[in-house]
Parts: C-alpha cells; structure tokens; sequence
C-alpha cells in the first residue's frame, strides 16, 4: 500500500530569529542534516514512500536544496 505524506515546510520561523532571517527553519541543521530530512527519514522509517513539501517562506532554498526530489 503506498502511503502519502506533506510537510509543511512555509513558515517564517520568527522564533528562531535571527537564525531564520536567512535560512528556512527546516533547512537548520540538527546535527549533521537539516531538519526536513530528519522529518523525511522518519516518514520513511514507517513506510511514507510519497512525500509532498509545502513550501513559502523561503521556498526557493528548499527547491534548490532537494532538486526534484528523488535522492
């Protein structure tokens, strides 16, 4: 059964400042990888094989970051 998933990746993480003033919060690193992929492998750890990024507040870092997405 395929299973889907979205991240909601567009806020403007106004918390973090002045750490986000640059940065998207889910591209801030945790360790050694950004947040969102510490989201995407726990997503694939339970089966979430097809996973949708919304995107806004410095969507384009996030674009360039994944490409088209299949790595």
């Amino acid at each position: 059964m395929k299973i889907k998933g979205i991240i909601m990746a567009g806020g403007r993480g106004e918390r973090l400042k002045p750490l986000t003033d640059n940065t998207p919060k889910p591209l801030l690193k945790v360790g050694d990888k950004p947040i969102i992929e510490n989201n995407i492998d726990r997503l694939n750890a339970y089966g979430v094989d097809d996973i949708w990024i919304s995107l806004r507040y410095l969507g384009d870092q996030l674009v360039d970051y994944f490409q088209d997405g299949r790595e």
